[in-house]
C-alpha cells in the first residue's frame, strides 16, 4: 500500500513522431491533445499513392488511437504502417501494444 503513491497508475510511452512538413498540422493537434482533429487531418493520407506517405500517416494514426485508448485500432493502423513500408517505429509500437 505504501508504494501506491510512487508507482504510476498508467503506462506512458513517448512515441517518436515523423517531422515531415505535411504532417505538421496533425502533429500540432496531437501535442494539443486534439486527437479528433489530428485523426481528420491524417486519414486522407491513407489513400495516397506514395507508400511511405501511407505508412507514416498510418503510424501517426496509431499514436492518435493509442492516445485515445483504442488499442485494437492502434494495432490495426500500426500493422498497416508496417505492411506498407517496413519501419522501426511501427514495429516498436506493435510490440508495445501487444503487451498492453
Amino acid at each position: 500500500m505504501a508504494l501506491q503513491d510512487y508507482l504510476p497508475y498508467t503506462i506512458t510511452h513517448n512515441r517518436p513522431l515523423y517531422n515531415d512538413d505535411w504532417l505538421q498540422p496533425a502533429i500540432q493537434q496531437i501535442y494539443a491533445g486534439n486527437f479528433e482533429k489530428a485523426d481528420t487531418l491524417l486519414k486522407p493520407f491513407l489513400k495516397d499513392a506514395n507508400v511511405k506517405t501511407v505508412s507514416k500517416a498510418a503510424y501517426m494514426l496509431a499514436i492518435v488511437y493509442e492516445s485515445e485508448g483504442d488499442v485494437n485500432l492502434a494495432i490495426d493502423l500500426a500493422k498497416q504502417s508496417y505492411d506498407k513500408f517496413n519501419n522501426v517505429y511501427a514495429e516498436a509500437i506493435l510490440n508495445d501494444l501487444k503487451t498492453e
